[in-house]
């Protein structure tokens, strides 16, 4: 079948005006962080500031999650986690892998001290785990995949001090909000601290060998 050429023109037109029609109207909203929310924190003095971790660094919101904006110019890491000091909110914690050319080749914490402007990379770990609320300036990382156990830092991130575990594939660690001295680390078993990390004693099933 042959369109008459005014009703082809007639017709073209109106797939015109449809497709400037289309791309007047807004853009969604956004729904979190580019990439995907992760790792998630709240400001400490401002229930509506929100940082999340991202797979393009780490994103800040400060309207209760409507919207959401990049701290940082492009940094070449995905990030999982993120920490905010709950006495100095300036200073801020992140792991991520780090990206030299292809797929990650490490994965580390880093730190900023601005606000979350300017962050450097302060120590490779699989994981950083946790952050005692009552003593910010100390944290726990982990590095299962090299077995090197669990690490601790008491000084914001400066020095950083293997703490037990070395040789054992460790999946998870909490710290008892109340009792900061108690740690449960978990994998193929679990095992506890009532003592910051200095001895540790098996809870639960033996955890297996590599």
């Amino acid at each position: 079948m042959t369109l008459h050429p005014l009703k082809g023109r007639r017709r073209n037109l109106g797939i015109l005006l449809l497709s400037f029609w289309l791309f007047s109207l807004p853009a969604p909203a956004s729904h979190g962080p580019e990439g995907g929310a992760r790792g998630m924190t709240i400001h400490p003095f401002d229930p509506n500031i929100i940082y999340s971790g991202s797979t393009n660094g780490v994103h800040q919101s400060t309207d209760g999650g409507e919207t959401w904006q990049r701290l940082s110019e492009p940094i070449n890491f995905t990030v999982s986690q993120v920490f905010i000091s709950p006495i100095n909110p300036s200073v801020m914690f992140a792991h991520a892998g780090i990206y030299p050319s292809g797929p990650p080749t490490e994965a580390g914490v880093f730190r900023s001290t601005d606000g979350g402007k300017q962050w450097s990379l302060i120590f490779l770990s699989d994981d950083v785990k946790a952050m005692d609320p009552s003593r910010p300036n100390i944290l726990y990382a982990m590095r299962s995949a090299r077995r090197e156990g669990v690490f601790k830092t008491t000084d914001g991130g400066d020095t950083w001090t293997p703490i037990g575990l070395e040789g054992l594939i460790i999946g998870s660690l909490a710290l008892h909000p109340i009792q900061t001295d108690t740690l449960y680390v978990g994998g193929r078993g679990l095992r506890k601290s009532t003592d910051g990390g200095q001895t540790w004693e098996l809870r639960g099933s033996a955890e297996a060998s590599a």
